[in-house]
C-alpha cells in the first residue's frame, strides 16, 4: 500500500463520492475504485459500503482513515523537511563558546538560528582558547563565540554581545554583604584564575588588569570552565571573576557587580564563510537594533565606566 492509495482513501472519505473523488484526483473513476478494491483486498476488510450512489465507510474504514491521515501527515512533514534542507544546504550547525561565552544572549542567537533552520541540528560544544583556531581550521566547528581579545589572527569576527564582569564570592565571605566590590579589595585574596594551559591570553590580560590597578591577588588555584569556577567558589576555595548577566544566581554563592565596572566583548567567530555561517550572520545581523538599544540602556545608566577599556 503506497501514500498514492492512502491519500485516494482520504479525500473520498471527505468526498463520499467516487466521481467527485476522481475530478479532484484529475483521473478516471474507474482508477479510484480500482485503488478502493486493492486495499480492501490488501487489509482483508471492506473500507467502504455502496449502498446507493453515495458512498459510506465502515466501522473498518473510519478506523483506518485516522491512521492513513497520520500517515500522510508524517510523510508530507518529511518530505518538507527535505526540501528545505536541500534548498538552505544547511543540515547541521556546530558552535564552539570558549570560556564566558555561554550567556543567554548565545542561546538567544542559537534559538533565532534554530527558528529561521527549522530542520538544521543544532550542536554547541566547549572550545578553549587556545584550540579556537584550530578547531575552526580543521572544520571541527562551524563558528564559535569567543572574548574578542582572544581571537586568533586571519579569523573573521563580528560582535555578538556584551557580558559585565562580576565578582564571584562564598555566600560567608565577609565581602558579600557589600553592593559592589572595589578592585582594590581583592588585594592578597584568594583569587581563583583562568587557567593559563587553556585560556593563555584572558589569564595575562586578567594578571596585567591587576597589576595595572595595584592588586596583587593570592592565586594558588585555576580552572578552565565556568562551570568550574562555580564549583570552586561555592566550595569555599576562592573568589573569582565571571562574566554574568544580572539576575543569574547559584547556590553558595554570592554575585556583585566590581567597581568600577567593565564589561567583556564576545564576537561570533568563523574562518570560511559556509551557507551555515552565512546563515547565523544574517541572524546576528537582525538582532544588531536591539544590541545597539541595550548598549545604550548601559551608557544612559552609566553602567560602562571608564573601566571598560581595561579589558575591552
Amino acid at each position: 500500500m503506497d501514500l498514492r492509495q492512502m491519500g485516494i482513501f482520504a479525500i473520498l472519505a471527505e468526498e463520499l463520492h467516487f466521481g467527485r473523488t476522481a475530478h479532484r484526483m484529475h483521473t478516471a473513476q474507474p482508477v479510484i475504485s480500482k485503488a478502493i478494491k486493492d486495499m480492501e483486498a490488501e487489509v482483508g476488510t471492506r473500507l467502504v459500503e455502496r449502498p446507493s450512489r453515495k458512498v459510506e465507510l465502515t466501522r473498518a474504514g473510519r478506523a483506518f482513515l485516522a491512521s492513513a491521515e497520520a500517515a500522510l501527515q508524517h510523510a508530507d512533514t518529511a518530505i518538507r523537511a527535505a526540501r528545505t534542507s536541500t534548498e538552505d544546504g544547511i543540515e547541521r550547525l556546530t558552535l564552539g563558546l570558549t570560556i564566558g561565552a555561554a550567556q543567554p544572549a548565545a542561546g538567544d542567537l542559537v534559538a533565532r538560528f534554530q527558528a529561521a533552520n527549522p530542520v538544521a541540528e543544532v550542536g554547541v560544544i566547549e572550545i578553549d582558547e587556545a584550540g579556537l583556531g584550530r578547531a575552526l581550521a580543521e572544520g571541527e566547528i562551524d563558528a564559535a563565540i569567543a572574548w574578542d581579545r582572544s581571537i586568533p589572527a586571519g579569523l573573521h569576527s563580528r560582535e555578538a554581545f556584551e557580558v559585565e564582569m562580576k565578582v564571584l564570592l562564598p555566600e560567608d565571605h565577609p565581602l558579600a554583604a557589600q553592593a559592589a566590590i572595589r578592585t582594590s579589595q581583592l588585594d592578597g585574596l584568594p583569587v581563583i584564575m583562568p587557567a593559563r594551559a587553556k585560556q593563555p591570553i584572558l589569564a595575562e590580560t586578567y594578571r596585567a588588569y591587576c597589576e595595572a590597578e595595584g592588586v596583587a591577588p593570592a592565586s594558588t588555584l585555576e580552572v578552565s570552565t565556568t562551570a568550574d569556577l562555580f564549583a570552586m567558589v561555592s566550595g569555599g576555595a576562592g573568589v573569582g571573576h565571571a562574566p554574568m548577566p544580572d539576575g543569574l544566581a547559584y547556590p553558595g554563592i554570592v554575585i556583585r557587580p566590581q567597581s568600577p565596572r567593565f564589561t567583556l566583548r564576545y564576537n561570533l567567530v568563523w574562518a570560511r564563510e559556509t551557507e551555515t555561517v552565512l546563515s547565523i550572520l544574517g541572524v546576528l545581523n537582525a538582532m544588531r537594533p536591539r544590541r545597539e538599544r541595550e548598549r545604550n540602556g548601559r551608557d544612559a545608566t552609566g553602567a560602562d565606566a571608564d573601566a571598560s577599556a581595561a579589558l575591552v
